[in-house]
């Protein structure tokens, strides 16, 4: 199974764009690409950056 290329060409349809997911995309040439999860080092940070915000 493949998937159809999801296409933008404005920053407008970028800004705008909802798959009804959670998932993130990149733009790369103007075609949406899935960013991948962030691994466990990511969600320290993250904590960490939360906690010291508020």
């Amino acid at each position: 199974m493949t998937k159809t290329p999801i296409k933008i060409n404005t920053l407008e349809e970028y800004v705008n764009f909802d798959d009804g997911t959670d998932k993130r995309y990149e733009s790369e040439d103007e075609v949406l690409v899935e960013m991948p999860p962030g691994t466990g080092k990511h969600e320290a940070i993250i904590t960490l950056l939360l906690v010291r915000f508020f």
